[in-house]
């Protein structure tokens, strides 16, 4: 290789290119090298402590993530400065109007840093379908798997299993809030697994909370280059 790059560099001078190398990567002069890749996962540090574990769901600039997990009652209700009734699992368990309060609080302790707001109904189908392509279900095709949260008779001391993508309870768990008040995603006491299918959704009246819903965050950070500091 060197040999052959030796034989070829008179005739790339009389050409005018020069040609620069550097480990992982190469190119021509006057074009600018690929950026490093935007990263799959990261963690957000959270102003009441902590932090939010998000995965990527799109890649444009700045990418857009959404938190891997169901928010967890302690963080919801430190924002919103009262106790928020949870599944054993810790899980937060409210209404969509305490879900949108949560995201302007996050908001103003955040202080531009990051946009927290809840997903839209396609943005949510997106990262259920993030790993599956045309897949009808979170987990992919077929059954739902034995420790997927769903068609419990009580609620869930854990959370689900950690899908390819990254996320978890995308299928099971609780309920959760879309803008609009569109629910996804079923939850633990569901029995019939139709409510599971990443095109499922009901409508609810933004004051209901029980024990079978909550919601997650959609997270926008200033630009991409932010998300490669975290």
């Amino acid at each position: 290789m060197k040999r052959l790059l030796l034989l070829l560099l008179p005739i790339l001078g009389c050409l005018g290119v020069c040609l620069f190398h550097s480990p992982g990567r190469s190119w021509i002069d006057g074009e600018s090298p690929t950026p490093p890749a935007v990263p799959a996962s990261c963690h957000l540090p959270l102003p009441s402590g902590g932090s939010l574990a998000l995965t990527r769901i799109f890649s444009s600039e700045p990418a857009v993530w959404l938190s891997s997990q169901e928010m967890s009652a302690s963080e919801v209700s430190a924002q919103l400065g009262r106790p928020i009734p949870s599944l054993p699992n810790g899980t937060a368990c409210c209404s969509y109007a305490d879900a949108s309060t949560y995201c302007e609080r996050l908001n103003t302790a955040l202080n531009g840093r990051a946009h927290a707001r809840l997903p839209t109904e396609s943005e949510w189908m997106q990262a259920a379908r993030f790993d599956t392509r045309n897949a009808p279900y979170p987990w992919g095709w077929g059954p739902a798997p034995a420790n997927i949260q769903v068609g419990r008779d009580a609620p869930p001391t854990s959370r689900g299993p950690i899908l390819k993508s990254g996320f978890q309870d995308l299928a099971g768990g609780v309920w959760e809030w879309c803008q609009g008040a569109v629910i996804k995603g079923g939850a633990w006491s569901e029995r019939n697994n139709n409510v599971l299918r990443i095109d499922a959704h009901r409508r609810l009246p933004s004051h209901y909370a029980d024990l079978d819903v909550g919601f997650r965050v959609l997270i926008r950070f200033p630009s991409t280059e932010e998300t490669r500091r975290l």
